[in-house]
């Protein structure tokens, strides 16, 4: 693992630790049963969604940028 997926990993961690947490204070303290999770309905924190949409925007937005090559 090179260094900028590292610190890309440890910041989209982060991002989803810092919503759960808000989730956990803002929630109803409601005990859960037992619950499975199918593959269909796992979803990313808003955080790390938002990140990924900016940044294939701008992978889209800078596709055809040329800097050109020495």
């Amino acid at each position: 693992m090179d260094y900028a997926t590292k610190e890309l990993t440890e910041s989209l961690q982060q991002i989803a630790a810092n919503e759960a947490e808000q989730s956990r204070e803002s929630a109803n303290c409601a005990v859960l049963g037992n619950q499975g999770y199918g593959a269909g309905v796992l979803t990313l924190p808003t955080g790390v969604d938002r990140f990924l949409a900016t940044r294939r925007d701008f992978q889209e937005r800078t596709r055809n940028v040329s800097i050109g090559s020495y």
